[in-house]
């Protein structure tokens, strides 16, 4: 999944990062599985002040505008500003090219 490794790897970097998903019971698996793989980065040992302090989850859905207006400010409240936004959600409008 590229979103993952795209976060996983600006962590590496030392990176605060924010990531969002849509929420529910089925990504709960992919979720915990990050959560462990931000936690060997960041090298918490499970102390979840350090792994909240440069990683946060924001659930929503982004065909609706008002998430990406939650998303930005539950990054910036956590880490005080927004510097990169990778956009990976696949959501596109098909046209024809040249219009």
């Amino acid at each position: 999944i590229s979103f993952l490794a795209i976060a996983l790897e600006y962590l590496r970097h030392g990176a605060k990062v924010a990531v969002n998903h849509l929420g529910g019971s089925k990504e709960e698996p992919l979720i915990e599985a990050m959560r462990k793989d931000v936690s060997e980065i960041i090298g918490s040992n499970n102390d979840s002040e350090k792994s909240s302090s440069r990683f946060i989850l924001v659930a929503g859905d982004v065909t609706q505008p008002e998430t990406g207006r939650e998303f930005v400010a539950k990054a910036v409240e956590a880490f005080g500003r927004l510097d990169v936004f990778v956009s990976n959600a696949g959501v596109c409008k098909f046209e024809e090219f040249l219009e």
